[in-house]
């Protein structure tokens, strides 16, 4: 039987909301992967976790929202099996961050092949520029700059790391008659 409800909603529009809704599960079980794996005692990276379960809640919450939409629409809900996370084990936070990121950016570009099959049909709807789901691609595009932005600064503390105690120096040299600081040095 079809929906009474539905109007110029074309069926490949239809099939790319259910893979979308697929692909936010997907991530939110990564991310709640990783949420529980930062908080086994042989990790205990407290704030790791808590980043990585806001960020399932958060997918989960968008999962929903497209089938609503795809309800609303009057296209049918057709839930796909959810793949299980690549790995169940990491080897240190950069490592689940890089894989945040990589799921972040797969997201970002299903919106975007969304977005182009929508446009192809004249779907303003589903269209991400000024339709229902403009707001979708925004929430992506935001979790890539942050996850960029800590990955960037987890990347600088793993550096120092590995420097080990530094001495900063806070004398000037003259360069050509000009006073330049000195960058950190490590200490031997």
């Amino acid at each position: 039987m079809s929906s009474q409800v539905r109007q110029n909603y074309d069926a490949q529009s239809e099939a790319g909301v259910n893979r979308l809704v697929n692909q936010f599960l997907h991530a939110s079980y990564n991310y709640l992967s990783l949420g529980f794996y930062f908080t086994r005692d042989d990790v205990a990276l407290s704030k790791f976790s808590s980043f990585f379960r806001h960020l399932s809640e958060e997918k989960h919450e968008q999962a929903e929202k497209l089938l609503t939409f795809q309800n609303r629409r009057g296209g049918r809900v057709v839930l796909q099996d959810v793949k299980k996370p690549e790995r169940d084990e990491w080897t240190n936070g950069a490592a689940a961050m890089d894989a945040a990121l990589q799921l972040e950016k797969n997201l970002n570009q299903a919106l975007l092949d969304l977005h182009k099959v929508a446009t192809s049909h004249t779907d303003p709807h589903v269209s991400l520029a000024g339709g229902v789901m403009s707001p979708f691609l925004s929430v992506p595009t935001n979790q890539l700059h942050k996850t960029g932005l800590k990955m960037g600064i987890l990347f600088c503390v793993c550096v120092l790391q590995a420097w080990g105690p530094l001495t900063i120096q806070t004398s000037l040299i003259l360069v050509n008659g000009e006073s330049q600081s000195t960058y950190p040095t490590p200490v031997d």
